[in-house]
């Protein structure tokens, strides 16, 4: 992924070079719903399968609010380089198991992302856009245990992986633009954690050119 990095980066000076005259910056924030956690029937069967645990019943609770922070370089009308910071809020699952004893775990997932951003006008004001970005995820671990249940490791973990976003955006003036949008970053956290997720993120948000 880190060479899709650079492959963006070098893809964002030609249009750069090519469309001055159209550049703009602009920047702003969204915020909404985060859903995305490990499968609890996954993670009951590797703390039998793997972990040799006598029985496993796991629940959990995969909602949680996210918000973004971005900064972008409008390099021509349909094209941009935007980058941002997401933090979508954590992932919780609790497993009652066998010898007695309880593992409750909370995952926070945030990540650097840099991307291409596309879009099409279709009236005056109304714009739809993608957006395919390489995002640097990071996972924290909040990790307890009761009874014969062991912890584990709490070590952060910390990977680069794609994200995908769609959106709408309707501009109220021609500076500031608000926007409807859900992005995807795909494959976050690890196996230790109760195993890889995606995170499905829904957000309202507003733009500001300057």
């Amino acid at each position: 992924m880190l060479n899709v990095i650079g492959r963006l980066s070098f893809a964002a000076s030609l249009v750069v070079i090519a469309g001055a005259a159209s550049a703009q910056w602009y920047g702003g924030a969204q915020g909404g719903s985060a859903t995305g956690g490990p499968d609890a029937g996954k993670i009951s069967r590797e703390l039998v399968n793997d972990l040799g645990y006598f029985s496993a019943a796991t629940s959990t609770d995969k909602r949680d609010f996210g918000w973004r922070v971005f900064a972008g370089y409008q390099m021509l009308p349909w094209l941009a380089l935007e980058g941002a910071y997401v933090d979508v809020g954590r992932s919780k699952w609790t497993s009652v198991v066998s010898p007695p004893g309880t593992i409750d775990v909370s995952l926070r997932t945030s990540a650097w992302t840099l991307g291409l951003a596309a879009r099409y006008e279709f009236v005056p004001g109304l714009s739809a856009y993608g957006r395919v970005s390489a995002a640097y995820a990071k996972t924290k671990p909040s990790i307890s245990a009761t009874g014969f249940a062991d912890a584990g490791d709490t070590t952060s973990r910390r990977d680069t992986v794609p994200a995908y976003a769609a959106g709408i955006e309707y501009s109220f003036t021609p500076r500031i633009s608000g926007r409807i949008e859900f992005e995807r970053i795909a494959r976050v956290s690890s196996a230790e954690f109760g195993g890889k997720f995606d995170v499905d993120f829904a957000s309202v948000g507003i733009r500001v050119g300057f």
